[in-house]
């Protein structure tokens, strides 16, 4: 059944799992919600025309919504079979979705919701529905768009929701606004605002998707017979969301682990890695092998490594900024061309979410934020090979572009690190349409041979050779730096596991971060 799903923007999280459901046996469409205005509306009413279902997700901001009622307005005016699904609690049901079949996906998508809604459009397609025969003179819903004469009310209106929290509203008008050309004045942003507003939303639905998630993991451990259960889906939580948790499972799952046996102490006092960085932070072992750079930059030889997972989110670069010998101590930046002004603070980062991946990280900060990370953590044990004779000689720095690349790709040759077909919906890219850097965590499904996660898109990844030479890995010289991955403002093309480009060291965007490997010295490392 070709369907189409109504939602309201700051719902678009559960709406994405409630349409990879439905896509195992349905063709779906849902509005990426990323303009508005005649083209826009143009292709919403395109797709109502297409669809035979009408997929309503009921949440406050939904029934509220300007362009969700009147999406539903159209489908159930032209006789399409209307599907209800209570996604938020609490939601009042408008009077004319009561006489219709309700799924209550309120509870999160489980499976008992999922078999109801699945069930429920099986059998209208095998029974059919009654289609209302249309009015006679049935007049066409208009666009929910602006005149530019109305650009000052719907700016005062904008702002007014705002101010009353209603993010989804707000963007929706301001977004309407700049696509009527509307301009509130020389000295007001309206793309800021409407970065402002869109980042607001993001965030909101961060927490609600975050308190969808957690109210069943708080339901399990807070009973002793389901606690361990509990807890272990309550570390498998906190690897997408590190910093929500309202009702102190932390300490809960802290009191009813295992006791282990306390660790001697170490004169050098150095840590584990996951002592000093909050999560989510693992290690990947990538093997040996052998990788050919594009641009006729030569072939080179890996040694076995091992790489983290994730980018370095924003959560773990604070650690090295706030601690009292981490940004500001000069050890760090030693060799360094940065100048001084360079060296005094941090660039502001876009997107402050805990873990989001740190942007507008120069080439220079990331070199020190390594060196400093080396000199706390503990590498012996993690020095793979057979024989401890390297160990405490391995140190945690920045990759070079050829372990980057065999850590993306690995020995098949693929042209992203899932396979040789590019998937928006595994990768935040230009056709991702996120227009921002997003959880690192988010998209599982695009983890490289090896595992690592977020090699293509979310943001380019800073590495320790030389762009021109790439046999240059020495950190002395102001000279272009290999960058990796594409981001979330590039498109596919940059995203593939072999393309290279580079970029001065000294340059901070908030699409370059960068991610870490335990490895030999560069000099022993090919």
């Amino acid at each position: 059944m070709r369907l189409f799903v109504s939602y309201a923007r700051v719902d678009r999280p559960f709406c994405e799992q409630i349409v990879e459901t439905l896509e195992s046996a349905h063709e779906v469409w849902f509005d990426k919600r990323l303009h508005a205005g005649k083209k826009w509306w143009d292709q919403i009413t395109g797709r109502l025309a297409w669809c035979e279902g009408f997929v309503y997700l009921l949440s406050p901001e939904s029934v509220e919504s300007e362009y969700c009622r009147k999406e539903y307005a159209i489908a159930d005016g032209a006789g399409k079979a209307i599907f209800p699904v209570i996604i938020q609690p609490g939601t009042a049901v408008p009077d004319d979705l009561r006489a219709i079949q309700l799924v209550d996906c309120s509870a999160g998508l489980t499976a008992t919701a999922a078999t109801a809604l699945m069930a429920g459009i099986y059998l209208v397609e095998r029974e059919g529905w009654d289609k209302p025969a249309p009015a006679a003179a049935t007049e066409p819903v208009g666009a929910p768009v602006i005149e530019i004469s109305e650009g000052a009310m719907t700016f005062g209106a904008a702002l007014d929701d705002l101010d009353a929290g209603h993010l989804d509203s707000a963007l929706f008008k301001l977004l309407q606004l700049k696509e009527s050309g509307y301009s509130p004045g020389g000295f007001v942003d309206l793309a800021a605002l409407i970065a402002d507003a869109q980042g607001r939303l993001d965030q909101q639905a961060y927490l609600r998707e975050a308190e969808r998630e957690y109210t069943p993991i708080v339901q399990l451990a807070r009973r002793a017979a389901t606690r361990l259960h509990g807890c272990a889906a309550f570390a498998r939580f906190r690897e997408r969301f590190p910093d929500y948790d309202p009702e102190g499972l932390a300490a809960v799952c802290a009191e009813a682990a295992p006791k282990a046996a306390a660790a001697p102490v170490r004169s050098d006092k150095k840590r584990d890695i996951l002592d000093i960085l909050p999560p989510p932070f693992e290690w990947c072992e990538i093997p040996a092998g052998r990788v050919t750079l594009e641009d006729d930059a030569g072939t080179f030889d890996v040694r076995p490594f091992l790489m983290a997972k994730y980018p370095i989110t924003y959560a773990q670069f604070q650690v090295f900024v706030d601690d009292p010998q981490g940004w500001k101590n000069p050890a760090w930046w030693e060799g360094l061309a940065a100048d001084d002004d360079h060296k005094q603070q941090p660039g502001a980062a876009g997107w402050p979410a805990a873990n989001h991946p740190r942007e507008n990280v120069s080439w220079y900060d990331a070199v020190a934020f390594c060196r400093w990370l080396s000199a706390q953590a503990l590498t012996e044990a993690l020095t793979p090979g057979p024989s401890p004779s390297g160990r405490g000689k391995w140190e945690i720095r920045l990759p070079t572009e050829w372990e980057w690349q065999w850590a993306a790709q690995g020995s098949d040759g693929r042209e992203y690190p899932w396979g040789d077909t590019f998937d928006s919906k595994k990768c935040n890219t230009y056709e991702s349409g996120q227009r921002k850097t997003r959880p690192v965590t988010m998209y599982p499904k695009g983890a490289s041979p090896y595992g690592v996660m977020d090699m293509a898109g979310n943001v380019w990844e800073w590495c320790l050779n030389a762009y021109s030479n790439p046999d240059y890995a020495d950190v002395a010289e102001d000279v272009a730096r290999v960058v990796r991955g594409g981001s979330w403002y590039f498109n596919r093309r940059n995203a593939r596991c072999a393309y290279r480009d580079g970029d001065v060291p000294s340059d901070r965007y908030i699409n370059l971060g960068f991610r870490v490997v335990v490895a030999p010295p560069i000099s022993q490392s090919r």
